[in-house]
């Protein structure tokens, strides 16, 4: 809305403004963007809505279309239900793991995932990081603990090139901050072993590692029978 603030008439701030929402909307083709104008709303995307998991439709305060969402949309209903494109997602990825679309990648993500978790949190271990849940969760909490050390771990991380969720308080009790590692089949060795060597850089730097550290090896060596 501000940048419609600048300059211009009425029309062209309208215009432009159709053209950013058509933009977003146009994945879902002509069609659909049609609908929007013909119906006196307009609907938009972005990054989120791309993914599935956002998304807005605007339109005149009382009007018809607008009013009927707001008693029937589950999402404004209910904070906690999930939009048709993400339920869809999920039926095509519960498909293709169990082999229903005809191919074996399912089978092989499963196995890759596998490995580069198991690789991934074995290294952090070795390394001296407290890692919790299990041994091959793709999902890898690295306990912090000090609130102080959440911006401090984040940020040196983000200036070598490695963005890393951190977790604190509310979300976690106010002493238990932590950092998250979502491992996926899709990363690759050089992947790993580059987020590795970062995360031990920064763990010294930030002193995280609560552990005696075993040995240093190469990574690129210990996770080559498994990630290869």
């Amino acid at each position: 809305m501000e940048a419609e603030a600048e300059g211009g008439g009425e029309g062209e701030k309208t215009q432009r403004g159709r053209r950013d929402a058509a933009a977003a909307v146009a994945w879902l083709g002509d069609a659909a963007t049609m609908v929007f104008w013909e119906s006196g709303a307009w609907g938009g995307g972005g990054v989120a809505g791309r993914g599935g998991g956002g998304g807005v439709v605007g339109g005149r305060e009382r009007g018809e279309l607008i009013q009927y969402l707001k008693y029937t949309c589950p999402a404004h209903l209910y904070g906690t239900s999930i939009s048709p494109p993400a339920a869809q997602q999920i039926i095509s990825a519960i498909k293709v793991i169990l082999g229903e679309d005809g191919s074996s990648r399912g089978a092989q993500k499963l196995v890759r995932i596998r490995e580069n978790s198991t690789f991934f949190r074995s290294a952090l271990q070795k390394m001296g990081f407290e890692v919790l849940g299990d041994n091959d969760s793709p999902v890898m909490p690295i306990m912090l603990y000090n609130p102080a050390k959440i911006p401090a771990f984040s940020r040196e991380c983000l200036k070598r090139n490695v963005a890393i969720v951190t977790v604190g308080f509310p979300a976690t009790p106010l002493l238990l901050a932590r950092a998250r590692i979502c491992i996926s089949s899709s990363h690759t060795k050089e992947d790993l072993v580059k987020a590795l060597e970062v995360i031990s850089t920064v763990g010294d730097l930030v002193g995280i590692k609560y552990f005696p550290a075993e040995p240093k090896k190469d990574l690129q060596e210990e996770g080559m029978v498994k990630l290869d």
